[in-house]
């Protein structure tokens, strides 16, 4: 596995349209709206490929998050080519990983009420 970059947008893009045709995964955004939604991602931190022998990507992991009342909310896209399903375990420890690392799914600490009354 390494760190994922910018320019593997396509590659992933590629596993995600696998997906779709095996009924894994809904529909696929086109290249341009991901590079859109994508555009300050940080991928060394919140990314990993994994490539075959000949340089094509087989699985990669795409995490970011989002603010919600509860807390953080991590959101993990991971997908594998389908000869290559043992990857997908890989891929999904390392960002529950990254995760955990980066406090997502910690509630919040409850905010202290204090009531006083003058008399």
């Amino acid at each position: 596995m390494r760190q994922g970059r910018a320019e593997d947008i396509a590659g992933v893009l590629d596993l995600w349209a696998e997906d779709v045709r095996a009924g894994r995964r809904d529909c696929v955004p086109s290249d341009n709206r991901m590079r859109r939604v994508l555009a300050g991602f940080d991928w060394e931190a919140s990314s990993r490929i994994a490539e075959g022998p000949g340089g094509q990507i087989e699985g990669a992991v795409l995490v970011s998050s989002r603010a919600a009342p509860s807390g953080t909310i991590a959101i993990v896209e991971a997908s594998v080519a389908q000869d290559r399903t043992e990857l997908l375990g890989d891929l999904t420890r390392w960002s529950l990983g990254l995760s955990k690392a980066a406090g997502v799914g910690r509630t919040p600490p409850a905010r202290s009420t204090y009531t006083a009354s003058l008399v």
